[in-house]
């Protein structure tokens, strides 16, 4: 049975892909196949503007449902309108604004059923779309590891407004 174990899901067909080798991965436990090499998943979403193409929004959080069993890190980039989001550097003293990448973990402290977990990513960004991406190391997970859905929290600060066409003005 392989150690490690990332599934991906085709919207409208119904097919379940399986990411990384077949077989066994050398993920946590190396000796199953010392001759492999941990993967690593990245995973990037389309444009999403969830208030419409001229719109003006406030990104406040970005939300990965996924299936789980055992240990797992993901880790969130995001950018807004083509920029990466940034968040100050607090351990300077200058505070400098740095790209921000978040990275969230949680130990395997579960009795090894699939389980749904709700993974946040805070974010404070202003623009007409949002693009998310997800990194998943093999060697970072102890079990399945099944993203569901990604969804954006924000606040709608314009909306968008249908424009007049030649033919209707």
């Amino acid at each position: 049975m392989a150690n490690t174990l990332v599934y991906l899901g085709e919207i409208g067909t119904g097919k379940i892909y399986k990411v990384g080798k077949v077989g066994f991965d050398s993920g946590a436990v190396a000796t199953f196949d010392p001759n492999s090499t941990p993967f690593t998943g990245t995973l990037k979403t389309e444009r999403m503007s969830p208030a419409g193409e001229d719109a003006l929004v406030r990104f406040r959080r970005v939300v990965l449902r996924a299936l789980k069993t055992g240990a797992w890190t993901v880790k969130f980039t995001v950018w807004v309108d083509d920029t990466q989001t940034q968040t100050y550097d607090n351990t300077l003293a200058d505070s400098p604004l740095q790209d921000q990448t978040i990275t969230v973990s949680s130990a395997a402290t579960d009795d090894g059923t699939l389980k749904e977990v709700i993974i946040e990513a805070d974010i404070d960004a202003v623009g007409t779309f949002i693009q998310v991406q997800l990194e998943i190391d093999s060697d970072d997970i102890t079990g399945i590891f099944f993203p569901e859905s990604i969804e954006t929290h924000v606040q709608v600060i314009r909306e968008a407004v249908s424009r007049a066409t030649a033919e209707s003005a």
